[in-house]
């Protein structure tokens, strides 16, 4: 008994010390949704690099600076070969492991010993258990800033309209990924007192199975209480929210696995068994139905002036057949409401993404009050994308409130409201009734109704700097209540002169005072309505 203890006692302290390495991976893959493969390549010449400073130096601060610094150009590189190369993100890891891996062979031949020189207090349990709390506590409060919520809110939906660079938000998990990942080398070279060259992968099997098998058993159980009780009071989400957090994963995953690690040599006489179960147990953690959630809800509320179109040409090309869509199109709409009217499969949503940047046009140039911007990203544009299925403009792991603090700087974080000039927005003036406790503003996007989802939407665009509001068969199934909200809402919306383009086969638009047109084969014409 006392040897199982002696178990449990390291286990736990050696787990900690696997606590940033797999705190990495794991923010690495919640966030961009990426398999990490290159962390252990990364962790092998960063290691290399630290232990050759130190060994030079003597200085800690040195080598921690310059280790952070290498793992984070290696992370900038694997998201240049997979936002600007398009390199699949496992071939990614791969490459650059591999790549690593052989340097680090090259450059030590199999190991380099650390000279401790008065740092070996660094993997003492004090100080292993003080970088983790320091460590854990960083992180969270960083993840609840607005910065760290906008990460999060754009991480889980590309789509949802906030007014960063994607690139830059993805770019910034990496960087943070590779400065806690830095404390993870360190802390696991004074552990070893060396660093290794090659290796076997092993920093990518316990992080990664580490990571995944308590995401799996959380998400699971957080579900179940969640089909109990639908909304939250502002307590539980903060300790839920703290519970599904990399960091509690990942802090769970290390200690958990570094004892059944020992456990396993303890009790075989064959520690290679230890990456069997770890293979065994990442294969349960992967392997899981396919959910899909479906929207049954027929409540969904879901020199030049106005926008050019100049010779816009575009083709969708799928590898087996060549679509044309637009061909030398010439075109504009002014400002105010436009309404777009055609058959199914002739453009209409293509023309909006176009105009969004979700899509690249083959040739010619859109022209926003005498502003060429064809070359601008989305969130340059100052464009409000109100999509037909409103969970696709939202972030629907992210609660009500980060979606708001994500999309508008007006939002103020610490009372769920909306500030303009000091004073709170009145949404009811745009027939936008939200709930103003807590439970509804702490509820995850993705457990509202569609009608409720899609005033959310509303309400987002309204606090939002947009000039320009994009709609795809925003009404398509709802009630003439809710068709009397989105009218309201787009009238004074349009009050503010704001260019406003819906594209919709309800014909209860046919009634609103609005520029028509139709759409037919690469032809927009302008259109009477009664």
């Amino acid at each position: 008994m006392s040897n199982i203890t002696n178990i449990l006692e390291i286990g736990f302290f050696d787990g900690l010390t696997w606590f940033p390495i797999v705190l990495t991976i794991g923010i690495i893959y919640k966030y961009l949704k990426v398999i990490d493969v290159s962390i252990d390549g990364i962790t092998v010449i960063s290691s290399i690099v630290f232990t050759s400073v130190f060994n030079s130096t003597n200085s800690l601060p040195l080598s921690f600076a310059l280790t952070g610094v290498v793992a984070v150009i290696n992370y900038g590189f694997i998201s240049f070969l997979i936002t600007e190369l398009k390199i699949n993100s496992i071939l990614s890891g791969i490459i650059l492991s591999l790549i690593l891996h052989s340097i680090s062979v090259i450059c030590i031949g199999e190991s380099m010993p650390l000279k401790y020189n008065g740092i070996s207090y660094l993997n003492s349990p004090i100080a292993v258990s003080i970088i983790t709390i320091l460590l854990s506590i960083i992180t969270i409060l960083f993840f609840r800033t607005r910065y760290g919520i906008k990460l999060k809110v754009a991480s889980d939906n590309p789509n949802a309209n906030i007014p960063d660079n994607p690139r830059v938000l993805s770019l910034m998990i990496y960087v943070i990924g590779g400065l806690i990942l830095s404390v993870g080398v360190i802390e696991y070279t004074t552990k070893i007192g060396l660093s290794r060259s090659g290796g076997g992968f092993e920093f990518l099997i316990t992080a990664l199975s580490s990571f995944l098998f308590i995401d799996r058993i959380i998400d699971f159980i957080i579900n179940r209480m969640n089909r109990r009780r639908n909304k939250y009071r502002y307590s539980r989400y903060v300790i839920s929210s703290i519970i599904q957090s990399p960091v509690f994963k990942a802090l769970a995953g290390s200690i958990l696995f570094q004892i059944l690690v020992l456990l396993i040599i303890y009790y075989t006489s064959n520690p290679a068994y230890w990456k069997l179960a770890f293979g065994m147990i990442l294969l349960i953690a992967v392997v899981r139905p396919t959910l899909v959630k479906r929207i049954t809800s027929t409540n969904l509320v879901s020199g030049h002036q106005g926008i050019s179109l100049e010779r816009l040409s575009f083709h969708y090309d799928n590898g087996h057949e060549r679509r044309k869509v637009f061909s030398d199109i010439n075109f504009r709409f002014l400002s105010g409401i436009n309404v777009i009217w055609g058959n199914n499969g002739l453009g209409k949503t293509s023309l909006l993404k176009l105009i969004s940047g979700d899509l690249i046009p083959e040739s010619g140039s859109i022209i926003i009050d005498g502003k060429n911007i064809t070359a601008l990203r989305r969130n340059e544009r100052k464009i409000f994308f109100i999509k037909q299925v409103p969970y696709d403009s939202l972030s629907v792991n992210s609660a009500v409130f980060e979606n708001a603090a994500a999309v508008s700087e007006k939002f103020s974080l610490s009372k769920f409201q909306v500030v303009n000039n000091n004073a709170v927005v009145d949404c009811n003036e745009f027939g936008i009734k939200l709930g103003k406790q807590n439970p509804f503003w702490t509820q995850s996007a993705g457990s509202l109704s569609g009608g409720q989802a899609q005033k959310l939407n509303l309400f987002l665009c309204s606090i939002s700097d947009a000039e320009i509001i994009l709609a795809d068969e925003p009404t398509s199934g709802i009630d003439n209540d809710n068709m009397k909200i989105f009218l309201t809402f787009i009238n004074k919306i349009a009050e503010a002169n704001k260019k406003i383009l819906i594209v919709t086969h309800d014909e209860r638009f046919k009634s609103l005072s609005a520029h028509h047109y139709n759409l037919t084969n690469n032809k927009i014409e302008q259109i009477n309505t009664p």
